[in-house]
């Protein structure tokens, strides 16, 4: 178990059994193909892009987008991350929570290694679902600007530990209270991936 301390009140999180696979992931975003390259500038997302693609990319419209920015990462074409976010083109894995006796409640999580907190997040939802598919199943629409980038940052933090992680569950009965109880643990702990997270929100590097 483990216990934080808030303004005198203890909340304890349980460890759940995380398996791995052993595989990692690169250019996750290039198998995003639902969608053209004309298509997706037509998104006010991507609107800024409009002129650039129209002009310098004419001949690449119609392809499907994770082939076009595939096709431009490989010829050195940094316009291929204009459309990411800032984690949107990293190593990633695949990870998830094993059925324990809290997986299918909410609250509050932890990712954990050797002993520090890294980073603690809320959950309305079942933690299996939050977890297995959220941050430890990367789809290609979360690398994208409209994307879930929180997703590819843990995941991608995951990957870099080499899979040297606990993951930590505190159910909690009220949630209307969560989001208070999950900023105020943060400020609290500082949390060294919350942190990083909060920096860099919005970039479009890839480091």
């Amino acid at each position: 178990m483990l216990n934080l301390e808030l303004y005198g009140d203890i909340f304890t999180f349980h460890k759940t059994p995380v398996s791995f696979a052993t595989e990692k992931y690169t250019n996750v975003f290039a198998r995003k193909q639902n969608r053209t390259l004309f298509e997706t500038i037509g998104n006010h997302k991507y609107s800024k892009l409009s002129f650039e693609v129209g002009t310098a990319y004419l001949e690449y419209v119609d392809y499907p987008l994770g082939s076009f920015l595939l096709n431009r990462k490989e010829a050195g074409d940094p316009i291929y991350k204009s459309f990411l976010n800032c984690y949107g083109d990293l190593e990633y894995c695949k990870f998830w929570i094993q059925t324990s006796r809290h997986s299918h409640s909410s609250g509050l999580y932890t990712f954990v290694s050797n002993s520090q907190v890294l980073y603690i997040g809320k959950t309305t939802d079942r933690f299996s679902r939050r977890i297995n598919y959220g941050y430890g199943s990367i789809a290609p629409k979360n690398c994208y600007r409209d994307g879930q980038s929180t997703n590819c940052y843990v995941n991608s933090r995951v990957t870099r530990l080499n899979l040297d992680i606990e993951i930590f569950l505190c159910p909690i009965a009220n949630l209307s209270n969560l989001t208070h109880i999950e900023r105020a643990l943060i400020s609290r702990y500082q949390p060294a991936w919350n942190h990083g997270y909060r920096v860099k929100e919005g970039c479009n590097e890839t480091t």
